[in-house]
C-alpha cells in the first residue's frame, strides 16, 4: 500500500499538518493550495471559520489518505507546496521519508485479508438503502460491520478511486447531508455504546454511540461545542486546542495520539477520557479558560460560606463570563432630596450587582455593575455610568492569579462603608474641613462626588457608623484621639520674669 492512497506514520503526520497550519492560515490559502492540486471541490473539507487551522488541515491530510485525489494524493500535495516553498526542509525531509517508505513497502508486500476495507456513513438511518448502494457500486460481497444512530460501516475487498464520486452523488440522493467516509483498519469496526469524557474546566460528558475508529482529534470539536464561543474559541474565532488522556483500570493517565484510532490505543467500551489543555500551542487561550474556571469555583464556594453573599445566577454552568449575586449587609440609597445639607441617604440591607468577565481577562481584571440603587463615592450614580464600581487597588495592583474571593470580600465591604475611599491623595491634615468638604466635591475624582462629601461630613461618620462601617479616619490610618489635637485651644504663657 503506497503512502498516497495509504496512511502516514502518526509523527509523519503531525509534521505535515502542522507546516500546513503555519503555511497556509487562511480560506484563500487553502483553497488556492488544493485548487493547484487539482483536489477535487466536492471531495474537500468544508472551511468553518470557528474551527482550529490545524483541524482543517487534519481533515485534509486524512482525506488525501482515503483516496480524494485520484493520483498523487499526500505526495502531490507536497509537490504542490515546494513548489512555493523549495526552500522549506520539513517537506524535503517527508517527501525523502516517504520515498523510502514506499520502496520497503513495495519489497515487503502486505496482507489485504488482515485488513477492513470500510466505506461509513454518518447522519442517516438509511441502512438497507445505503447497503445497497454499496453492494451496487464498490462490492457485490460488501459485509454490514454496524448500522445504528444514524452511523452505518460496510466491510468491502478495496475501493475503486473512480467510484468515490459516485458513491457520494448517490449517497446524498439517498439522504441528503450524509457524510462518506472511507478507512483501512487492522481490526474490526465496531460502535461504542458510549465514552465518558471530562472537559477542560472538570465537567463530565458522556458521548453514546461512538465508532471505535474515531480519532482523538475528532472528539475535541465535540466537546467544544458544548461550550458557548466565547470560551471555546480563541480571539481568531478559531476552537482552542486540546489534547486528550485515556485513564485505564488502574486509573493512570494516558496521552493519545490525535490521529491514531480509539481501538488501537487502547480504549475500550465505557472508557473514561479527560480533555485538557495542548502545552505547545494557545498559551493566552488557555490562561482565560483556566482563569474562568477558576472564577467561576471561588465565587460559588465564597457564596456557600458566606450567608450575606447569594449567588443569583450565572449564564453558563460550565464557563460562566457574568455572575448575578445579592448583598445582605446594610448600606445607603441616595437621599430623596440631594439638595438640602446634610444629606439623608435611605438605609438599605439588599444589594444586587453584576460581576463579569471582560475579554481580555484574566489579563486585565473583572468588571462590577451595581444593579440596585446605591449611595457610595466609589459608585457611580449619573445616567452614563450609573453602577460602574471603582474598584481601586484590585484594579491598579490586579495579577491574574488573584483570588475572586478577594473581590466577593471587598464588594461586601464596600455595600457596609468598610472599604471605601474619599480623601485626595494630597491630604493634609492642616486642611480644615469645609475647605476639604469642598475640594472633595470640586475636584471630581470620585465616581459620586457628592456620596464622598457626605462621607466625609460628622453626620455621614455617625450614620456609617450605626451600620458598623468604618470611619473615615481608621481608613486614613488615624485614631480620633490622636486627631483631637486640631481642635484643642493651646495658649502660650509668658514666662515671669525672676524679680
Amino acid at each position: 500500500m503506497s503512502y498516497e492512497a495509504g496512511k502516514l506514520p502518526p509523527e509523519i503526520k503531525r509534521v505535515l499538518v502542522d507546516t500546513l497550519a503555519e503555511l497556509y492560515r487562511t480560506q484563500n490559502q487553502a483553497e488556492e493550495l488544493l485548487e493547484d492540486m487539482d483536489f477535487p471541490p466536492q471531495t474537500r473539507p468544508r472551511w468553518d471559520a470557528a474551527q482550529d487551522i490545524v483541524a482543517y488541515w487534519r481533515q485534509v491530510v486524512r482525506a488525501l489518505e482515503l483516496g480524494a485525489v485520484q493520483r498523487g494524493g499526500v505526495r502531490q500535495l507536497l509537490d504542490t507546496m515546494l513548489r512555493r516553498w523549495p526552500g522549506n526542509q520539513e517537506l524535503h525531509k517527508i517527501r525523502d521519508f516517504l520515498g523510502e517508505e514506499r520502496q520497503q513497502q513495495g519489497a515487503a508486500g502486505g496482507n489485504a485479508d488482515t485488513l477492513y476495507r470500510t466505506v461509513e456513513f454518518v447522519g442517516s438511518e438509511e441502512f438497507p438503502e445505503l447497503l445497497r448502494l454499496v453492494r451496487e457500486l464498490v462490492d457485490a460481497d460488501a459485509v454490514q460491520l454496524y448500522a445504528g444512530h444514524r452511523q452505518a460501516a460496510y466491510r468491502v475487498a478495496e475501493m475503486p478511486p473512480d467510484r468515490v464520486e459516485e458513491v457520494r452523488e448517490r449517497a446524498a440522493r439517498i439522504a441528503p447531508g450524509v457524510e462518506v467516509l472511507y478507512g483501512e483498519y487492522d481490526f474490526r469496526p465496531t460502535l461504542y455504546t458510549r465514552l465518558e469524557v471530562m472537559g477542560p474546566d472538570g465537567q463530565q460528558f458522556e458521548i453514546p454511540y461512538v465508532p471505535n475508529t474515531t480519532l482523538p482529534s475528532e472528539l475535541v470539536p465535540a466537546v467544544w461545542a458544548q461550550y458557548r464561543p466565547e470560551v471555546a474559541q480563541d480571539a481568531n474565532g478559531h476552537l482552542l486546542r486540546a489534547v486528550v488522556d485515556y485513564r485505564d483500570e488502574s486509573g493512570e493517565a494516558r496521552r493519545l495520539d490525535p490521529e491514531q484510532p480509539l481501538y488501537n490505543q487502547g480504549v475500550r467500551d465505557g472508557g473514561q477520557l479527560q480533555m485538557s489543555a495542548e502545552s505547545t500551542a494557545g498559551v493566552d487561550s488557555w490562561l482565560r479558560l483556566e482563569a474562568l474556571t477558576r472564577a467561576r469555583d471561588d465565587i460559588v464556594d465564597f457564596a456557600e460560606e458566606h450567608e450575606e453573599f447569594t449567588l443569583v445566577a450565572m449564564d453558563d454552568d460550565r464557563l460562566p463570563l457574568e455572575f448575578t449575586a445579592q448583598l445582605h449587609v446594610p448600606g445607603f440609597a441616595p437621599p430623596e432630596d440631594m439638595e438640602s445639607w446634610p444629606l439623608d441617604p435611605r438605609r438599605i440591607d439588599q444589594h444586587e450587582l453584576v460581576i463579569w468577565m471582560p475579554s481580555e481577562f484574566p489579563i486585565q481584571a473583572p468588571r462590577v455593575l451595581w444593579r440596585s440603587d446605591v449611595f457610595h463615592p466609589n459608585i457611580a450614580r449619573d445616567e452614563d455610568r450609573k453602577g460602574a464600581v471603582c474598584l481601586g487597588p484590585l484594579m491598579t495592583d490586579y495579577t491574574p492569579d488573584l483570588s475572586l474571593y478577594a473581590l466577593c470580600q471587598m464588594l461586601i465591604d464596600m455595600a457596609r462603608y468598610r472599604n471605601y475611599e474619599i480623601l485626595p491623595h494630597d491630604y493634609k491634615m492642616a486642611m480644615d474641613f469645609d475647605s476639604l468638604v469642598q475640594d472633595i466635591i470640586e475636584r471630581g475624582g470620585y465616581l459620586d462626588a457628592s456620596a464622598a462629601a457626605w462621607a466625609f461630613s460628622f453626620e455621614g461618620q455617625e450614620r456609617i457608623k450605626e451600620i458598623g462601617g468604618t470611619t473615615w479616619l481608621a481608613r486614613a490610618g488615624l485614631t480620633e484621639r490622636a486627631d483631637r489635637s486640631r481642635f484643642l485651644s493651646v495658649e502660650r504663657v509668658e514666662a515671669t520674669p525672676d524679680e
